[in-house]
């Protein structure tokens, strides 16, 4: 798959030339369909070489080179198989710039205009970048990633603090019976002891994500507020979108 960069490239060489693009819609689950994709592109190849035919002023001979060549493609193994869900080529009536598959849903449709058609190919390319949910509160996340579609949840963070019987009569019973640390009680040290706790598993989840989303990615972390707003302010998300996500709300980080 072209990355923005070489699509960006492909664009501006290409801005003042006939170009032939070709996306087919190649995502059919259903087997008698599998091949279904060709009487479409066969369609829409023919309406668009009865314009030309209609326009004095249309290329006529350039598009039927360049769809040659595309054509040709299609007929090999290689490219006839469809495995993924789409394909896409850009054709000049010299030469093919790009042809591959893709794995995004495309709709079929052929032009020749100048310069690539490159919109269905950016929205291709944002469905490419993964995207995070993280879903969080004072002692556990659940993390999920999704990219092409695919929604899998990765391994939680956890919280560490054993407060164990610190919290017996403090927490539980809510008896503030001192520890013997001078102005403080069973509940002011478990408290801390959360909150550190906390911290730790913020700063471990933050790293998590930061490894895996790199650079164009897109973090939605949801939870209680204060929860969520405290993960961001200790994460590196420098470079992707950020988004709290609060009850049904999409908030600013």
């Amino acid at each position: 798959m072209l990355t923005r960069e070489r699509l960006v490239e492909l664009f501006q060489v290409l801005r003042g030339r006939d170009v032939l693009s070709v996306y087919v819609d190649a995502d059919q689950r259903d087997p008698a369909q599998r091949d279904a994709w060709r009487v479409t592109l066969e369609r829409e190849v023919s309406r668009l070489r009865r314009t030309l035919e209609q326009d004095r002023g249309g290329d006529l001979g350039g598009f039927d080179s360049a769809w040659a060549l595309v054509a040709g493609l299609l007929r090999t193994d290689e490219h006839g198989s469809m495995s993924k869900r789409g394909w896409v080529a850009f054709a000049t009536p010299d030469r093919v710039w790009h042809a591959g598959a893709v794995p995004a849903h495309m709709p079929s449709s052929v032009s020749w205009q100048k310069g690539i058609r490159a919109a269905p190919y950016v929205r291709a390319l944002k469905q490419q970048r993964p995207v995070t949910v993280v879903l969080v509160d004072g002692r556990r996340a659940r993390v999920f990633e999704q990219v092409e579609g695919v929604i899998t949840e990765l391994q939680g963070v956890l919280a560490d603090a054993d407060l164990g019987d610190l919290t017996d009569v403090g927490m539980r019973k809510g008896s503030g019976r001192s520890t013997g640390v001078r102005g403080a009680t069973t509940t002011d040290q478990a408290q801390r002891l959360r909150e550190v706790a906390s911290e730790r598993m913020r700063k471990s989840l933050a790293d998590l994500i930061d490894a895996r989303v790199g650079q164009n990615g897109v973090v939605v972390v949801g939870g209680p507020a204060e929860a969520a707003r405290k993960l961001v302010q200790v994460s590196q998300f420098l470079d992707v979108t950020v988004l709290l996500f609060h009850a049904g709300v999409v908030c600013p980080p």
